[in-house]
């Protein structure tokens, strides 16, 4: 298995279902993301991830349950977050980028 990068972002939990995350939604520690793991195994992935934001930028949250596509600075770039692990405290993210 390649190596990854280590790259910190924060998460978020739509707790009222607005479609983006209010700063009093922001995950302050791996524990509050629990109530999504429905099958107990420490690994949030596939429809767990629903309701889950990761931010992009700076204080920019996309949705952790589908690729999200953006084209800017001559790249398209899709971005996905596959999965939480909340015992080791890591995530799998897929970003490509591809030129226009």
């Amino acid at each position: 298995m390649a190596e990854g990068m280590n790259i910190s972002m924060r998460l978020g939990i739509d707790r009222n279902s607005n479609g983006k995350i209010e700063p009093e939604e922001v995950v302050k520690n791996l524990a509050e993301l629990s109530e999504k793991d429905r099958d107990r195994n420490s690994v949030i992935a596939g429809r767990e991830r629903e309701g889950i934001y990761f931010e992009n930028v700076k204080d920019s949250f996309i949705p952790a349950d589908r690729e999200h596509r953006e084209a800017k600075n001559g790249f398209l770039t899709t971005t996905e977050l596959r999965s939480i692990d909340l015992k080791k405290g890591t995530m799998d993210v897929r970003i490509n980028m591809k030129p226009l």
